[in-house]
């Protein structure tokens, strides 16, 4: 699902649209500008795991849990054009209601 900077975005992950083992997984893309900073907000609406991963990242660009519930963290893009964003949750933790947003900070 493609989803624009500033777009607050509300889903829960039910289920995965890849293969993670142990997690599941929905992926956005988003479009963003080269050694931009990004500011990612993340809220787990109920009580489990979530957090957004990016292979350019190489890990959790920012993540959730039982005790924090929202959380936001800012990350420069070294590359310019389309990003995938995988918003993911433990299996053991789905249902995951969360909402999250991205903006220029």
């Amino acid at each position: 699902m493609e989803v624009s900077v500033g777009q607050l975005v509300s889903g829960t992950i039910i289920s995965s649209d890849s293969d993670d083992g142990e997690w599941k997984s929905q992926t956005y893309v988003i479009d963003v500008r080269e050694c931009v900073a990004y500011e990612f907000e993340l809220t787990s609406v109920g009580d489990g795991t979530v957090g957004v991963w990016n292979s350019e990242a190489s890990d959790y660009i920012v993540e959730t849990s039982l005790i924090v519930t929202n959380r936001s963290a800012t990350f420069i893009f070294e590359g310019g054009g389309s990003q995938k964003l995988h918003l993911q949750s433990p299996k053991s933790d789905v249902p995951s209601p969360f909402t999250f947003k991205v903006t220029i900070r």
